[in-house]
């Protein structure tokens, strides 16, 4: 890297950094930096690999994030981070991390319950570029490296619930009942489990619909108990994603405060997902479906704590 024009850039990050609600538009920064217009949008691309805007805007974004989990409202941490309006805040935000802010303001007002997403959500902002979600308190890693598998279709029985919006609460309430929902699934082909997310990032997200059901795979979905639906999982290539839990992280928490905290932690990683995928060259199959599979063997189970195996639909 030219020590000229990373200096350049270095002070262009520094004014960016001091001047997060004020004018950060390329000939504000060009001007500080005392190149022209075009010299500096050049120079700053070919050091970050970003353009000015994409670089302020994640910027934006970050501080915004870190600011609602302080306690500040959505509406004034992003107009003081420099958006015009909470709805252009909130699209960004969305596009950027793959989950809505809500959730960041969701989990402040329940801080004293959400202990694990908390700790989490507090790393994302700086950590959603990166291939994996510490643990700052003894450096577990939460989320392990992601590999690819190709999987033929997959049989589904179990229980939904739908609901608008962000009232993941639904989902938390759901878990509550997972033994039962399990124990009464007929022709189960193995031990392993399913948390199946349907429209969370699809067109109906935008309308505000989405689904969550709990299942187990199975031979035959003629044999369907009261009260209880069949799905069939399209066959695909899928992104799998481990995430562990080091038993400090849970420990404390009573079953159902993780329940409902879970929602929000598998939230944040199908959205890390989306740039991870962006990143790598791949992309997401066109069908409204992820899913958490638990109790899968993929050999990293022998390091103890929870674990969860985290899929998305990749081509």
């Amino acid at each position: 890297m030219n020590g000229v024009y990373q200096a350049t850039v270095e002070t262009a990050k520094a004014y960016i950094d001091q001047n997060l609600g004020g004018d950060l538009s390329v000939e504000k920064l060009a001007a500080v930096t005392g190149y022209s217009v075009s010299r500096f949008a050049h120079i700053f691309q070919e050091q970050t690999q970003m353009s000015v805007k994409e670089y302020v805007t994640e910027q934006r974004l970050y501080q915004a994030a870190k600011m609602i989990l302080e306690g500040e409202t959505i509406v004034n941490a992003a107009l003081e981070c420099g958006f015009d309006t909470h709805s252009g805040f909130a699209k960004a935000y969305r596009n950027k991390m793959g989950y809505p802010p809500s959730f960041l303001g969701m989990l402040k007002k329940r801080a004293a319950r959400a202990k694990l997403s908390m700790r989490l959500l507090k790393q994302l902002p700086e950590l959603v570029s990166m291939g994996y979600m510490p643990n700052t308190d003894n450096g577990v890693d939460l989320m392990l490296k992601p590999y690819i598998v190709e999987k033929d279709i997959i049989r589904i029985i179990g229980k939904r619930v739908s609901f608008m919006g962000d009232d993941v609460g639904k989902i938390g309430m759901l878990w509550e009942e997972m033994d039962q929902i399990l124990k009464a699934i007929p022709n189960r082909v193995d031990q392993n489990f399913f948390g199946i997310s349907l429209d969370f990032w699809h067109a109906e997200r935008e309308r505000g619909l989405c689904s969550y059901m709990i299942g187990a795979e199975v031979s035959d979905l003629t044999d369907l108990p009261d009260d209880m639906e069949s799905l069939a999982v399209p066959a695909s290539r899928w992104l799998y994603i481990p995430v562990r839990y080091d038993d400090e992280t849970v420990k404390g928490l009573a079953p159902e405060e993780l329940n409902e905290d879970m929602p929000y932690v598998t939230g944040c990683v199908f959205g890390w997902s989306r740039r991870y995928i962006a990143e790598q060259g791949l992309k997401r199959q066109d069908f409204p479906i992820e899913y958490e599979v638990y109790g899968l063997t993929d050999g990293y189970e022998e390091q103890g704590g929870a674990h969860l195996t985290l899929a998305v639909p990749i081509i």
